[in-house]
């Protein structure tokens, strides 16, 4: 019987550590739902007259809280495409003579109210 309370308290445990922590997202559509999200966030806020855009996403990870906290970490660079131009970000090529950041965003997201919230952006230069 205390093999069997011994066990079931330790499988228990296991199981405890693991709720809440972040976990690998597998749903293409959904990284690209929230790395144009970012992006356009992103975009937003420089101060540069071209857009930014993702050379590559390096990470996508989902966590379970009051709704989903998302983390992306993209590889982002300079296009050649004015922020007052009329093309979509989607066709706008990286410049690969300029250089690169990496963009770590934190996105919370409640679908229930229609919320969504970038909590964290932080770009550093790619040496």
């Amino acid at each position: 019987m205390k093999a069997v309370c011994l066990v079931l308290i330790i499988a228990m445990s296991a199981v405890g550590s693991m709720v809440g922590n972040f976990t690998d997202m597998k749903d293409e559509k959904k990284i690209k739902e929230l790395q144009d999200f970012c992006m356009t966030r992103l975009n937003q806020q420089t101060n540069s007259i071209y857009l930014k855009n993702v050379a590559k996403v390096v990470s996508a990870k989902q966590q379970v809280v009051s709704g989903m906290m998302y983390e992306l970490v993209l590889e982002v660079g300079m296009t050649a495409c004015r922020k007052s131009g009329s093309e979509l970000l989607t066709d706008c090529e990286i410049d690969n003579n300029k250089p690169r950041e990496l963009c770590t965003f934190k996105v919370w997201e409640k679908s229930w109210e229609n919320f969504r919230s970038i909590e964290k952006m932080e770009c550093k230069p790619i040496e």
